[in-house]
């Protein structure tokens, strides 16, 4: 313990030394954001050779997950992939180190996916100092964007420093990775808040008029029954009694039983627990523009509509906790609220670009629906659209081209060969020798219609605790199945329109034999 206290102490103190090494003015790639996307988007771009300067407008990196969300949403284990799974086995690997393999903070981290925030901050840090490429720069806020004279290019970003000077960094390509959008709004890239009618995209989950209300926020924060983990709690600035104190008498006469719980509290403690007796509170519930349509089945197939310019992929659902509040501010009702269960769904390029702009990716503040975004809000698929848009800032860079031009093939080979998924299996996981292939091929089509549509909606696997699940239902790619006659014909074709001599595979014997012939043959 000894030794890894001090490895770890070590990790912190160099993370901490990168403000005493020269900061450039310029870098290949400028990420604004230092979330879980922007350090995914920092990273992807890094390992692939370029400079990235890496700002955060406040002290610390890593957005929500280091700041109170340490209760991970996602449905599926295998759901994962990429940066947010390395994160993940190395949160894993901290408590194991730490207190030991089997010991009760290392099974209760959930594989590494519920962690306390002061330990997600040091993986986080620990990965950033790992790339000698990246500079950090925190509490630097961004305060004006400049674009050349065409208006078609980011060329440099002004931001104010903590000793209230300014400061004006350059880059080839600029990713906006806040949670709000910041950087593509005052670059004035078009933008609305609030939710679309029904009628504008065929939403079902959508309200019959345009409004400008938006999904509530609300604090994450960790808790704990322990009484050494504890910290006082203080009054902060603006707080006023008077805003609260009308939940005393619901608790007194019984409409709600307790502060934190559920059913019936004001909060509910996630479950499982997180480590060291610790829980998440969370709120109780009553171009590409992706919009619902993009989580619907496939005509008479198991999976969701196909994205051949798949960048990523989610398993969660369409969910807003609400955008309005009908009612006493304690004992009322949100409205505006819906969850609908989906099978996993493809994410294309498009919502990463904007028309107007050559040289910006948004992985957070995506093109989407007011009900699109809530199937994506969630940090593992941000983190995936953050490595698509860093790994895409490299191609555009090699390539010379818009990034709203870039070769998504190419972008997707990358991030197969870093084991970052584009369509979701149960049965072909990072680490697989076929995990590129079967991803490559997904992305051509050639997974779907190997199952049919659930009766249930949304089908998933056996629940494991709380929002977690087996594996869905219907999504094995089964390799060592043997290929079919119809499946043999429509595979030939696809493969054929792919650019593959299909010669060869007409005597493949299983799926597995098929797609890695294809996979081989492929242009390249």
């Amino acid at each position: 313990m000894k030794t890894t206290s001090k490895f770890f102490a070590g990790l912190c103190c160099l993370f901490a030394a990168s403000w005493v090494q020269a900061q450039p003015e310029r870098a290949d790639v400028l990420v604004y954001g230092g979330t879980p996307a922007g350090i995914a988007a920092a990273l992807a771009a890094s390992k692939h050779g370029h400079s990235v300067i890496l700002v955060e407008p406040y002290r610390r990196v890593g957005g929500l997950v280091t700041n109170g969300l340490s209760h991970t949403d996602f449905r599926t284990f295998e759901g994962m992939t990429g940066t947010f799974l390395d994160f993940t086995r190395r949160v894993q690997e901290y408590y194991a180190r730490k207190y030991g393999v089997d010991s009760p903070q290392a099974k209760g981290c959930f594989r590494g996916t519920h962690a306390e925030p002061h330990v997600n901050l040091a993986v986080l840090e620990a990965m950033l100092r790992a790339q000698p490429k990246i500079t950090v720069l925190t509490q630097t806020r961004l305060e004006r964007v400049k674009r050349d004279a065409a208006g078609k290019r980011i060329v440099a970003a002004e931001f104010r420093l903590p000793d209230k000077k300014t400061r004006s960094l350059g880059a080839e390509i600029f990713i906006d990775a806040t949670y709000e959008g910041d950087l593509l709004a005052l670059a004035k890239v078009p933008y609305r808040v609030g939710r679309e009618a029904r009628s504008e995209y065929g939403e079902s989950l959508a309200p019959e008029k345009a409004d400008t209300q938006v999904q509530g926020y609300n604090f994450r924060f960790c808790m704990t029954r322990d009484p050494k983990e504890r910290v006082p709690a203080y009054a902060p600035p603006g707080y006023r009694r008077e805003d609260f104190v009308d939940v005393v008498p619901l608790l007194r006469d019984g409409k709600i039983k307790a502060v934190f719980g559920i059913p019936g509290a004001i909060y509910k403690a996630q479950l499982p627990p997180l480590p060291n007796a610790k829980h998440d509170i969370n709120d109780v519930s009553n171009a590409h523009v992706f919009t619902e349509k993009d989580t619907a089945y496939a005509a008479g197939d198991v999976r969701s509509i196909l994205h051949k310019d798949a960048i990523a992929y989610g398993d969660y659902g369409p969910n807003c906790h609400g955008t309005a509040h009908e009612g006493p501010r304690f004992g009322g009702r949100h409205t505006g609220e819906f969850y609908k269960p989906v099978a996993p769904y493809q994410i294309p390029y498009g919502v990463l670009v904007a028309k107007e702009i050559d040289n910006l990716l948004v992985p957070v503040a995506c093109s989407s629906s007011h009900v699109g975004f809530c199937a994506l809000r969630l940090e593992p698929i941000w983190s995936a659209l953050g490595a698509a848009a860093g790994t895409a800032a490299h191609v555009a860079l090699v390539d010379k081209a818009a990034t709203r031009k870039v070769a998504v093939a190419k972008v997707q080979n990358l991030l197969h060969a870093a084991g970052a998924g584009t369509i979701y299996t149960n049965d072909v996981l990072p680490g697989h020798k076929d995990f590129t292939a079967v991803h490559w091929w997904g992305c051509q089509g050639g997974l779907h219609g190997l199952s049919p549509t659930p009766d249930t909606p949304g089908q998933r696997g056996k629940q494991i605790t709380g929002q977690y699940f087996e594996a869905y239902p219907g999504h094995a790619v089964e390799l060592d199945a043997a290929l079919d006659d119809a499946l043999r014909a429509r595979w030939l074709k696809l493969a054929s329109s792919a650019g593959v001599d299909v010669t060869t595979l007409r005597a493949a014997r299983t799926r597995g034999e098929f797609l890695r012939g294809a996979f081989a043959g492929r242009a390249k």
